[in-house]
């Protein structure tokens, strides 16, 4: 089975992004397990409805969902090995961006909105340095001169990142995206994995609300 976790911050693009890639690929829908981690409300899930798939929302409440992830990802892991699919996808938004939900072997796809801002590879720096590929977004809300600043700020953070320009809303660019996670080798994940970067201990105060 292809495991991926899709991460990025709220209102980055993500489950946009991940739905052209899945129609582009032609998936079958029974060969596709989805898993969406969100704060209170994970409705945009009908984007996937609408492209044929069913996805599962787990709501994580006052904490980051990148840091709830790593408690449920067993669970999911285990339920879409029970259900014989092919893919399991994990799309988390994180809340206080200090969190990274990558794990060391499992592939890495960050979606993250020019928009955020020309220095958003710096500020996310522990999204940003340990994903495999970034897709960026939102690109036509900015000049080229500010993609390319964009871009070469991200390209400090992580020189080998594989990355991409996506428009979540035409999925125009999603064809290399595709292609590098059908590229993807099958994996079976361990009793016990490693995350390519520590998690704050316990839950930070801005996981649980505090100032």
């Amino acid at each position: 089975m292809r495991v991926v976790i899709v991460a990025g911050p709220p209102a980055a693009g993500k489950t946009a992004v991940l739905r052209h890639a899945l129609t582009r690929m032609k998936l079958p829908p029974d060969r596709v397990h989805l898993v969406k981690l969100d704060c209170l409300d994970g409705g945009d899930v009908r984007a996937f409805e609408a492209a044929g798939y069913r996805a599962q929302v787990l709501l994580s409440g006052d904490i980051c969902p990148d840091h709830h992830l790593v408690t449920v990802l067993g669970d999911a892991y285990l339920d879409a090995m029970d259900a014989g699919v092919e893919w399991l996808f994990l799309e988390t938004a994180g809340l206080c961006e200090r969190c990274s939900p990558f794990l060391a072997r499992v592939p890495a796809l960050l979606v993250l909105g020019l928009t955020a801002g020309l220095q958003a590879p710096q500020k996310l720096r522990s999204l940003v340095a340990h994903c495999d590929a970034l897709a960026v977004t939102k690109t036509d809300l900015a000049s080229q001169a500010e993609y390319e600043v964009f871009s070469q700020a991200a390209r400090s953070v992580n020189p080998s990142c594989w990355m991409r320009t996506v428009n979540g809303l035409t999925g125009e660019g999603v064809a290399p995206l595709s292609a590098w996670l059908e590229a993807l080798p099958d994996l079976e994940l361990l009793d016990l994995e490693s995350l390519r970067v520590v998690l704050p201990r316990g839950h930070c105060s801005l996981c649980t609300g505090g100032l």
